[in-house]
């Protein structure tokens, strides 16, 4: 998977399609332009909180699948808390999502940071301090790309 050009992707609340996107826009993109799976737009929904509560729900339905950790393929999504502006990081309820690029890596993007190509795991404590591990809440695959 070439993830190349979605680094120059920017950040936009409740987008979809190039150039500018928020973390949803950019997973079904790439799940889209990559598996050819087209997953719902949650459109109209800007709020974080109301896309993870809809997104939490299909990813407990039919079409969804949980993974385990340390079997995540290419173009499933690992759902993580996220920030809710001004630095505030929710503590358990998961409103980002980035789309796994190889077994323990991601990308993903945030308004403050832009794309991020980053570890989700790891056994280092330091290192899961600094990247995003203790934010994962569930990795889930969608049932078309199983």
């Amino acid at each position: 998977m070439n993830i190349a050009p979605y680094l120059r992707l920017t950040y936009h609340p409740a987008g979809r399609d190039w150039p500018a996107v928020d973390c949803w826009g950019l997973y079904r993109l790439i799940v889209g332009e990559n598996f050819g799976v087209w997953l719902g737009e949650f459109s109209g929904l800007e709020d974080p909180r109301a896309i993870a509560r809809t997104a939490m729900r299909e990813s407990t339905s039919r079409d969804w699948l949980p993974v385990l950790p340390g079997a995540e393929q290419a173009g499933d999504a690992v759902l993580m808390t996220g920030l809710l502006g001004e630095g505030r990081l929710t503590l358990s309820a998961p409103i980002h999502v980035g789309c796994v690029i190889e077994p323990g890596r991601m990308i993903d993007i945030e308004a403050t940071n832009g794309v991020l190509v980053r570890n989700f795991r790891s056994t280092s404590r330091l290192r899961a301090a600094l990247e995003v591990a203790n934010r994962v809440r569930g990795i889930f695959r969608p049932r078309a790309l199983a």
